[in-house]
């Protein structure tokens, strides 16, 4: 797990032609599920690719759903995902319906909402990773913008990346940001946990507070800042997406929805970061593009407060080094650097 720089430098070039990413379905790998709700034990294998092996995180009861985003002019759903040459279809599974979803809420082990308390779920509808190697995570899903999401990295709220393609005029299409995490901060960049945030907010939340469009269905500018206008209008525009997160070798990522079930399709992973991620109709008579170029498409940043000050942005997706050049994980204390500015991680 731990290489210095140079080899990881040599490792990225070698990779950065020939990297080839890999698909896992939950409706194919977890059997016996229709569209009427069973049981599925926790630890039932849901995926599986080189680099990580997903479970169903808790005992629950397990459904086939169908994983389409908004329609467009031509009342075609966006329903296909295509990452780095990979496409990722809710038929390819070849089931009644492409996606899975559990049935109940997911709850930690004191029974509270994990995007308020940022403790893992214990309890519940949600996935649990294991990674066998070092790379980048990217859980499909059936995403809506009013539902916030959580992911952890060994029991600790990580900061992840977020894309979904919506159709509403009140919502960038694609909605697309970086949560950067809150905390401890050197030379204006934020840490790698989420430790010391109290409730996360929707996608709408923060898209509004970066245009200030959404306020009673109208423009209301004085929403910025991340502030939720008092009245708050709620879109519910549901779509097609992903979280992402990198990985590292042995250790164990929980993703979940919050006061929801999170409807996913699958998950890919490989040793490098994706460079281009579209969604598309099945006729691919109309595309969205989420990541371009291997960066979000019109993203955001933040979590209470949204800037769009890059000194101040933290990419979640970036790779961080200790100071003998070895790469880490979130979980890692002590000083660090990425993209050559050094943070502390407490």
């Amino acid at each position: 797990m731990k290489k210095s720089l140079l080899l990881i430098a040599a490792v990225a070039v070698s990779l950065g032609a020939s990297a080839q990413g890999e698909k896992a379905y939950f409706a194919s790998s977890i059997t016996g599920l229709t569209t009427a709700t069973s049981q599925v034990a926790a630890g039932t294998a849901a995926g599986s690719t080189s680099l990580a092996d997903a479970t169903v995180g808790a005992d629950d009861a397990y459904k086939l759903v169908s994983i389409n985003g908004p329609k467009d002019a031509n009342n075609k759903s966006y329903c296909v995902i295509t990452i780095d040459g990979v496409t990722m279809s809710e038929e390819e599974p070849g089931t009644a319906a492409g996606g899975v979803q559990g049935n109940s809420n997911p709850k930690d082990i004191d029974g509270g909402t994990p995007s308020t308390t940022l403790k893992a779920p214990a309890s519940g509808a949600f996935f649990t990773f294991k990674a066998k190697g070092n790379g980048y995570m990217y859980v499909i899903g059936k995403m809506s913008s009013n539902k916030s999401y959580t992911a952890f990295e060994e029991g600790a709220a990580i900061p992840y990346q977020f894309a979904q393609v919506t159709a509403n005029a009140s919502l960038p299409h694609p909605l697309t940001y970086d949560f950067t995490g809150t905390g401890t901060t050197v030379d204006d960049v934020e840490n790698l946990t989420l430790g010391d945030h109290t409730g996360i907010y929707w996608p709408e939340q923060i898209a509004a507070g970066i245009t200030g469009k959404i306020h009673d269905g109208v423009a209301d500018t004085t929403a910025t800042n991340g502030q939720t206008p008092k009245t708050w209008a709620k879109i519910g525009e549901n779509g097609v997406g992903f979280i992402a997160f990198p990985i590292f070798e042995g250790l164990t990522y929980i993703v979940n929805a919050n006061g929801s079930k999170f409807s996913g399709l699958g998950f890919y992973t490989s040793t490098a970061k994706a460079q281009n991620i579209s969604v598309a109709t099945d006729d691919n008579s109309s595309t969205a593009q989420l990541v371009k170029d291997g960066q979000l498409v019109g993203a955001t940043t933040g979590i209470e407060k949204i800037t769009t000050d890059s000194k101040k942005a933290f990419n979640a997706m970036d790779p961080i080094y200790n100071l003998a050049g070895q790469r880490v994980s979130g979980a890692y204390k002590g000083v660090v650097i990425q993209n050559g500015q050094k943070f502390i991680l407490k």
